[in-house]
């Protein structure tokens, strides 16, 4: 468990160079099927087009890659509270409304729970 949680973190700290790990694994394999066509006798052009079709959609591949590993729903909610942020930043005046409002709602509530004890 805690093995997976430092995976986790390393992979949140780290998506770029782990994206560029995985840019790079699907070209040494679409370089190797190549290589395999130009070996049977294919021209550079058809080796590639060939291996690319037998690959298959690369964006699809890599989304599936990204599954696999198993923690898209905590890269999804970073990718969220970021924006929700940027948009809360953007309109300082909704944000401090909005914050008011919760902050006297909670009070109130807190308040009313003690004095009802």
């Amino acid at each position: 468990m805690r093995d997976r949680f430092h995976r986790i973190i390393h992979y949140l700290l780290r998506r770029s160079q782990a994206d560029a790990d995985l840019d790079e694994e699907l070209r040494s394999h679409l370089a190797v099927e190549r290589q395999r066509r130009m070996d049977l006798g294919d021209s550079p052009e058809v080796a590639h087009q060939k291996a690319l079709k037998d690959f298959g959609n690369v964006l699809i591949v890599k989304e599936a890659t990204r599954q696999m590993w198993g923690w898209c729903w905590l890269e999804d909610l970073w990718q969220d509270l970021r924006h929700g942020s940027r948009l809360l930043r953007l309109n300082l005046a909704f944000t401090t409304i909005v914050a008011m409002s919760l902050a006297l709602g909670i009070g109130a509530n807190a308040r009313i729970t003690i004095l009802d004890v």
